[in-house]
């Protein structure tokens, strides 16, 4: 995530529970976690790398990598070949933002490098029914969607 997300946080919440917390970051200096869920580093390149050691006993595979924003961190990780997935909530209302996702996911499922995953595979890869569903909180409406890229 970058500052701004990790900012956003409420400090009680902070770092997010039973996870890596990776926080991206030119403003902040890089540093040894002040626990062992949490480090800053400075690149998307460094937070991979800091991945790759502690996967030292996978043969250095990645498990499960959330990406959670903002812009700047999103548009690093879609041009990563190493990206697979998009795990996308969908808002269906409108607001005003300061922060555009940087790929165009249309509504017909279609994209350059991306095409929207059947609902059984959303199901699936999250362990529970979400396809198709829509939410409601605080009135506003919305949906999950699985993206996957097109050359794998």
């Amino acid at each position: 995530m970058g500052r701004k997300t990790w900012d956003s946080i409420p400090e009680r919440f902070r770092p997010l529970k039973d996870r890596q917390n990776i926080v991206i970051s030119r403003s902040l200096e890089p540093s040894t976690p002040s626990s062992s869920d949490t480090h800053i580093v400075s690149s998307m390149n460094d937070a991979i790398k800091l991945l790759k050691q502690q996967s030292a006993g996978n043969d250095g595979k990645l498990g499960r990598t959330f990406v959670i924003g903002g812009g700047e961190i999103y548009r690093s990780a879609l041009e990563l070949t190493a990206t697979k997935r998009i795990l996308l909530t969908r808002i269906l209302d409108h607001f005003e933002y300061d922060t555009v996702f940087p790929v165009e996911l249309d509504d017909n499922g279609e994209g350059e490098r991306w095409r929207r995953a059947e609902g059984e595979k959303l199901n699936d890869w999250v362990g529970e029914k979400v396809a198709g569903e829509v939410y409601e909180e605080a009135g506003t409406k919305y949906q999950f969607e699985m993206w996957e890229a097109v050359d794998g």
